[in-house]
């Protein structure tokens, strides 16, 4: 038996797999629900090891500080693993996700009338010329034409 033949899957656990269901321990592949959803207008994910509900991914982003690395470790799951999840579910990468979340987060509190540092530091920048630029990559204007933009 070469190499190629052990990793080939029979076809009669294809064939049973479609009849009657999947074998033993391989529901996860077969799944055709994706873990990382949109659900009542939010981003939620649920894990399949642990069945007592879905978790708000937008609340836990913030607490993590906006790292993929962070938020595979807190819902147990590998960073590889978290992208396939993401990719399934949504169609983005976590870190592009994870952008997204923080630029909204940083638009709404420029909009409730914080100091650009205070904004800076509250969504995680360690330096404030990265969150400027940041924030012109994301929006296309500077954070403080941003702040003019929602008073105008």
């Amino acid at each position: 038996m070469t190499r190629f033949q052990r990793l080939k899957p029979s076809l009669s656990l294809t064939k049973s797999a479609r009849l009657n269901g999947p074998p033993k321990g391989y529901d996860r592949y077969f799944d055709m629900r994706s873990l990382v959803r949109i659900e009542n207008n939010r981003v939620v994910y649920e894990n399949p090891r642990d069945y007592s509900g879905v978790i708000d991914l937008e609340d836990l982003s913030h607490r993590t500080n906006y790292r993929v690395s962070e938020l595979a470790r807190v819902l147990g799951l590998s960073t590889r693993q978290l992208q396939r999840d993401f990719n399934d579910g949504l169609g983005v990468t976590p870190k592009y996700w994870l952008r997204e979340q923080r630029m909204r987060h940083v638009y709404a509190l420029v909009c409730d009338g914080f100091r650009l540092k205070q904004v800076a530091a509250m969504t995680g920048f360690r330096k404030y010329e990265n969150f400027v630029n940041e924030v012109k990559a994301f929006y296309g204007v500077a954070p403080q034409k941003l702040a003019d933009f929602e008073k105008a």
